[in-house]
């Protein structure tokens, strides 16, 4: 995912929310990019891009979730990597003052390695999806009666 785009169209400086947050940090690497490109386009304006409402799945994903998943499916090399992205040792406890990723980071990362579970995500989408037009429908049927 890019953290910048220049959007010639608007005559936008997009930036990611989290590189935004970054950027605001005098002297900050995220900073130095972004002076870059209001240099080269000195016309146009910052803004901050939020995610779409839809691009959010697996919302209430938890790291017990994915733990227990990973357990449950005997991923033992990804339940190492797993812990050593939460700063856990190779039996899942606490390391002090071990370097952590963010959650998004980690979820980002449980989601890559298991697509298996965005097709069925995308599965339980379509069967909602179909529910609610058929509710709409009905409702649509009983008003014309």
């Amino acid at each position: 995912m890019t953290n910048i785009t220049i959007n010639t169209k608007n005559a936008t400086i997009e930036l990611t929310k989290v590189f935004a947050k970054n950027a605001s940090r005098f002297g900050s690497e995220e900073y130095k990019q972004l002076q870059m490109a209001r240099a080269d386009y000195p016309n146009y304006r910052v803004i901050t891009k939020s995610t779409s409402k839809g691009s959010d799945h697996f919302k209430g994903l938890t790291y017990a979730y994915m733990e227990k998943y990973m357990n449950e499916n005997k991923e033992d090399a990804l339940l190492k990597e797993y812990y050593t992205l939460c700063g856990k040792d190779e039996n899942g406890k606490d390391v002090e003052f071990a370097a952590t990723a963010t959650y998004g980071q980690v979820k980002e990362w449980f989601i890559v390695n298991h697509p298996q579970l965005d097709t069925k995500k995308k599965s339980i989408d379509d069967i909602l999806k179909n529910v609610r037009e058929q509710k709409k429908l009905r409702e649509q049927k009983n008003q014309a009666a």
